[in-house]
This record gives C-alpha cells, sequence and structure tokens, in this order.
C-alpha cells in the first residue's frame, strides 16, 4: 500500500512536468512566429505548433487514465496491465513522445 500511495503522489507532479514541457514547446513555436513577424509560418513549424497542441491533447489522456488506475490502486484493487486504462495510458505516453519529437524537429527544420 505504501509503493501505491507513493505512485500516486509522484505521478502528478510528473505530469505536471511533463504538461509544462508541452506547453513551453507550444509557446516556442509561438514566440518564433513572432520572431518572424506574424508571417505565416514555414510549413514546418505550422507542422511542430501542431504536434506541440497534439501533445498537449495526448497528455491530457493520459493523465486521465492515470487517475483512473490510481483510483483503483489506491482502493486495493490490483490493476493488471492487460486493463484498458493502463493499456490507453502506456499508448498515449509513446504517442506524447512521439507528439514532442516531431514538434522540437518541426521547429527546427528550416525546409
Amino acid at each position: 500500500k505504501t509503493h501505491v500511495e507513493g505512485m500516486v503522489a509522484r505521478m502528478g507532479p510528473a505530469l505536471g512536468v511533463d504538461a509544462l514541457g508541452a506547453i513551453g514547446t507550444f509557446a516556442s513555436g509561438i514566440l518564433l512566429m513572432w520572431a518572424q513577424s506574424w508571417e505565416p509560418p514555414r510549413r514546418w513549424l505550422a507542422a511542430g505548433i501542431a504536434f506541440a497542441l497534439a501533445r498537449v491533447l495526448a497528455l491530457w489522456v493520459v493523465r486521465s487514465s492515470a487517475r483512473a488506475v490510481a483510483g483503483r490502486a489506491l482502493a486495493g484493487e490490483a490493476v493488471a496491465p492487460s486493463d484498458p486504462a493502463v493499456k490507453r495510458m502506456g499508448m498515449f505516453s509513446g504517442m506524447a513522445h512521439l507528439f514532442w519529437l516531431l514538434a522540437l524537429a518541426g521547429m527546427i527544420f528550416k525546409g
């Protein structure tokens, strides 16, 4: 039980820092547009901003799935790896990492 409580206590701040990173990536894209005098953004910069927003949405799904898993774990229920919320949390976490990579690559690519 103490391990579960420790996991739940760390989960919120960790996901919060992750969300701040996603919002910071989006903000850096907007700052790049501002530095370009708000002209239509480069194609890759626009894609980077879109991927940053997709990351925020993916993290929202991760957070809601993590809350469901944490609630059941705190209640003493066994949460199997095959549980739909666990699978959703893993899948969207991977997608969020891919979106972050694509967002950062899009913002530096000049093609």
